[in-house]
């Protein structure tokens, strides 16, 4: 019986060794540098790595430079440029942006300006040239300045909030306004700190309107400032909002590796099992060429293989169209603007646009994950204008009108064109109903 137990333990100590051993070592190999380009994020996080994640100065001083913002978390530098590299087919292709005055990425078409954008990357024209944005090729149509407000990474809710910031500051003049963002919000809505879900992009925190089930309302909760001169504080982030994020909670907490790691195992264990069978697959494959043909032709390897570990963030993107808690704070929201918009007397327009993976998901299977949204928004504000442009876009091949073919990849000037046209006819037909 003793030996028995001996056993036992001894083979329980050598698993945890193997599998901590392993483990830090495809981390190490993988999320070295974590990529939203490319799929090589694993989803292998570490309690060590990144509970107190490590950065580069030089990123955080460019990310102040460019992109923070006390009240929004991050935003578009006033009177800044910036340049943008993408790689298609092995090619380098550089794309150069440049922030006004007041924000807006220049869009000099016309003087007369009387069309506002806002939004997230889809919204802002991540990948193209100021003279390629779906708002530069929209102003010729209509003879009209549309002033583009949206930032990269931006859920809803923070468009929302520059919106109304804009508009108290009277920056923003314009009495037609357009909200363009894509499928992503509906997590981007309730995240306060976007490593939280999207592990590796640990300078973006922001501010969520946050359902409280006491008071049966959506409160603010403020964009947590951990901002100090020495660098990004964890310390403060882990105080204001470690327990009142939902990813932290439900998905960051529980992909986490910590000792001892068999005890972390019990936690989501088809999905660290499997990205860890495949992530070991991957690197056996590239350093002693080993392979077998029957594993690659699954349909599961596929996936991973098109995705990496963001498959799974895919899936879990899929289900939240499926839950009441997300559809709810992105309606209200939704509810927000278009209350905000009737008050002030302006013309209001949501559009949800595919970014590339959703594209190809759409052709492949010949239906949309995220209906369910446009659904719940006209069931509660019938007269909302909301438009899910994905019908229109996915009549086009998705590598011929997106630059990246990426997680989130954008639209090339082609796409922005195509969109271009696809908003225009909206607006036209809009106009001459009313």
């Amino acid at each position: 019986m003793n030996i028995l137990l001996i056993i036992i333990i001894f083979l329980i100590v050598v698993i945890e060794i193997l599998l901590q051993l392993w483990v830090n070592k495809l981390r190490q190999i993988y999320n070295n540098s974590f990529s939203w380009k490319k799929p090589i994020v694993t989803n292998i996080i570490t309690y060590n790595r990144d509970k107190y994640p490590t950065y580069l100065n030089k990123e955080y001083i460019k990310h102040m430079v460019y992109f923070y913002d006390r009240y929004l978390g991050t935003n578009n530098k006033p009177n800044t440029n910036n340049i943008e590299t993408y790689y298609q087919k092995n090619k380098r292709i550089v794309t150069k942006y440049s922030i006004g005055k007041n924000g807006e990425r220049k869009n000099d078409v016309f003087k007369k300006s009387n069309f506002s954008s806002y939004g997230d990357s889809l919204c802002f024209g991540r990948f193209v040239d100021d003279n390629n944005t779906w708002q530069y090729y929209l102003s010729k149509k209509i003879k009209n300045n549309v002033k583009n407000f949206g930032v990269g990474n931006y859920g809803l809710d923070q468009a929302f909030l520059k919106f109304k910031k804009n508009k108290e500051k009277n920056l923003d003049k314009s009495k037609n306004i357009i909200f363009l963002f894509g499928p992503e919000i509906i997590r981007r809505n309730v995240s306060l700190w976007k490593h939280f879900y999207e592990f590796g992009n640990i300078f973006n925190t922001k501010p969520a309107f946050i359902y409280n089930i006491k008071s049966k309302k959506f409160n603010l909760i403020k964009n947590p400032n951990c901002k100090r001169r020495q660098g990004f504080d964890f310390k403060i982030l882990e105080k204001k909002i470690y327990k009142k994020d939902i990813f932290y909670i439900n998905k960051f907490s529980n992909y986490l590796w910590k000792f001892p790691y068999i005890i972390s195992l019990r936690k989501y264990p088809t999905r660290k099992i499997s990205l860890i069978l495949y992530f070991t697959y991957v690197y056996l494959k590239k350093n002693y060429r080993f392979s077998i043909n029957f594993i690659e032709r699954s349909n599961f390897f596929k996936d991973l293989s098109t995705l990496g570990g963001l498959y799974y963030d895919f899936i879990d993107k899929a289900k939240m169209y499926k839950d009441k808690f997300y559809l709810n704070s992105t309606e209200n929201v939704i509810r927000l603007i278009s209350n905000f918009c009737k008050k002030n007397k302006m013309t209001c327009y949501f559009f949800l646009v595919p970014s590339y993976y959703d594209h190809k998901y759409c052709q492949k299977y010949k239906k949309k994950y995220y209906k369910s949204l446009k659904y719940i928004v006209e069931n509660n504000n019938k007269s909302v204008g909301f438009y899910d442009l994905t019908n229109e876009l996915i009549k086009f091949n998705s590598d011929r009108i997106y630059a990246d073919k990426a997680y989130g990849g954008h639209l090339n000037p082609k796409g922005q064109k195509v969109l271009s046209n696809i908003i225009f006819k909206i607006i036209n037909e809009k106009k001459n109903k009313s």
